[in-house]
């Protein structure tokens, strides 16, 4: 998945570190929660995001734990569309 930094994401995973054995309590976001990306470590292995509101060492989170929020900008293009075509074909006065 195409993770970039400023990008905003969903969790959609549950947040634990199974490397640390419980060493230190779990925290991150939760299901649901919307967070935004501000660093990408990748392992080799795995991509480990960084977000904010987060700022630990440990405060890297699995990146198959959230997915991109697409972010659709508000257009009316589609509607002026619609009433040029309706204004051509005489089923409105425009």
């Amino acid at each position: 998945m195409g993770f970039k930094v400023g990008m905003k994401v969903v969790c959609v995973g549950p947040i634990g570190r199974p490397w640390l054995q419980d060493a230190l309590p779990t925290t991150g976001p939760s299901i649901g929660d919307v967070c935004t990306v501000t660093q990408i470590i990748s392992t080799g292995e795995a991509i480990y995001l960084r977000l904010s509101g987060w700022v630990d060492f440990f405060d890297y989170f699995n990146s198959r734990h959230f997915r991109p929020i697409v972010e659709k900008k508000t257009d009316i293009s589609i509607f002026e569309e619609i009433a040029r075509r309706a204004s051509q074909t005489g089923l409105v006065d425009a």
